[in-house]
């Protein structure tokens, strides 16, 4: 006995599972697309979000319920900052949230029913620089931004203030990821 708890098991072999039972639901879920997807292709996806296909592999993940939950377990692992939902005290729709060396912040735009502006700062010049951005609301479907390359920090993206981004960023129970 190695003293680990055994219900956990190796975290390398769970990854390890969770991403060959990943390849296969994408495959088995894409028989009916024109070309099946395989987990390369998903990690791919999370890392170039820009590289050309890398938007139907991430929809074609996210709008698939049963690809969902494995598709988070992959970006909670690639993630350079994850942020959580909000604590239970937390009241209303959030306007920033921050984690692991980033802030994110909304800025209503100051026309009447203007766009929001969602401000990526890097809090510790050493982060790296994203490329996604994924907010996952409880019960609902992953929605996700692709960020504008950039060498520095901040990045502005501009939002439709009724964008299903916003929704899931403004819920303290999303959790999001930057990758």
């Amino acid at each position: 006995m190695t003293g680990q708890d055994e219900k956990r098991g190796d975290p390398f072999a769970q990854a390890l599972f969770v991403a060959s039972s990943l390849a296969r639901d994408l495959r088995d879920a894409s028989g009916a697309a024109s070309r099946p997807f395989c987990f390369s292709e998903l990690v791919g996806s999370l890392l170039r979000p820009e590289d050309a296909g890398a938007d139907a592999v991430l929809r074609h993940a996210f709008d698939d319920p049963e690809l969902a939950a494995p598709a988070e377990a992959l970006l909670r692992r690639i993630a350079i900052a994850e942020f959580p939902a909000a604590a239970a005290a937390s009241g209303g729709g959030l306007e920033s949230r921050e984690q692991a060396g980033f802030r994110l912040r909304l800025a209503p735009s100051l026309a009447a029913d203007g766009p929001t502006y969602l401000l990526i700062e890097r809090l510790r010049p050493e982060a790296e620089l994203p490329h996604l951005l994924v907010a996952v609301p409880p019960g609902a479907r992953p929605e996700y931004a692709v960020l504008p390359r950039s060498e520095t920090l901040p990045l502005q993206l501009v939002f439709d203030s009724g964008a299903p981004f916003l929704r899931a960023f403004r819920d303290p129970d999303s959790r999001l990821y930057l990758t």
